[in-house]
């Protein structure tokens, strides 16, 4: 199942902080 996270970032960014989640979810990902 998808997480919540990547259902959020699916979405258009109508929010300002998607742009945050999207960088701090890659930055989790490169670790």
């Amino acid at each position: 199942t998808p997480d919540p996270v990547s259902a959020l970032l699916a979405q258009p960014p109508a929010d300002p902080n998607v742009a945050l989640l999207r960088r701090l979810r890659d930055a989790l990902e490169a670790l």
